[in-house]
């Protein structure tokens, strides 16, 4: 985090977005763990039809 705040001061982006972004990035993984669940589980339901996932 202390990279991305000192890369951002060096290149002059000191607007409160480009800022922002830099304490939201490390959760960035987070936000993506509902993806993998979704992706884990061996039943999908598209359009209201339910489908197994079957080993590839």
């Amino acid at each position: 985090m202390l990279e991305g705040l000192t890369v951002r001061i060096l290149t002059r982006r000191t607007r409160p977005a480009d800022l922002l972004e830099v304490l939201l990035t490390p959760m960035l993984p987070f936000t993506s763990l509902p993806v993998y669940a979704q992706a884990a589980r061996r039943t999908v339901i598209w359009k209201g039809r339910s489908y197994q996932q079957g080993e590839n």
